[in-house]
């Protein structure tokens, strides 16, 4: 049995969800410099400004799969990229205290993008397209960063000979 186009076009709605809340998710780090400097916050106060959105993740993704089954998936992808949108706008007019309150909503909002693509996507397409194991890819994950470990740790070690 294969998908039929709904199934497609939902998945490409939920990955693009997922990359609009990455690039909110990965931009606040890039804009340090610029947070530190504006605000006029030293290194550990920019870094606790920054940490608030992943804290407001956190928080976010604890009760969102409940949410998830109350509201349905596709509500849920919707009003959380709302969510991240509204938030993410306000914490880029804000001064130091509601920023902080704003990445924190912001990664809250954010934190509902995981559970709700994830049931979109395993509700949407049949079972024969999981291959019904989580066995494989846990296997090439952990390959997988073994990999990257000792590939980071030849390239970084100051002992290696190789040129």
């Amino acid at each position: 049995m294969r998908p039929d186009r709904l199934a497609y076009r939902l998945l490409a709605g939920a990955v693009l969800a997922q990359v609009a809340i990455s690039f909110v998710e990965l931009g606040v780090p890039i804009l340090a410099p610029f947070i530190k400097q504006g605000l006029g916050l030293s290194a550990a106060g920019v870094g606790v400004v920054v940490s608030l959105l992943n804290i407001g993740r956190i928080l976010g993704s604890i009760p969102s799969g409940h949410i998830v089954d109350t509201l349905g998936a596709r509500r849920v992808i919707v009003y959380g990229g709302v969510g991240v949108a509204v938030f993410a706008a306000l914490a880029s007019l804000s001064p130091l205290l509601p920023l902080g309150a704003a990445l924190v909503l912001t990664g809250a909002f954010a934190g509902s993008s995981t559970p709700a693509g994830s049931k979109l996507v395993f509700a949407t397409f049949p079972a024969p397209y999981f291959h019904g194991s989580v066995v494989g890819p846990l296997v090439d994950q952990i390959v997988g960063t073994a990999f990257l470990l000792i590939l980071v740790l030849a390239i970084t070690d100051g002992r290696n000979l190789a040129p």
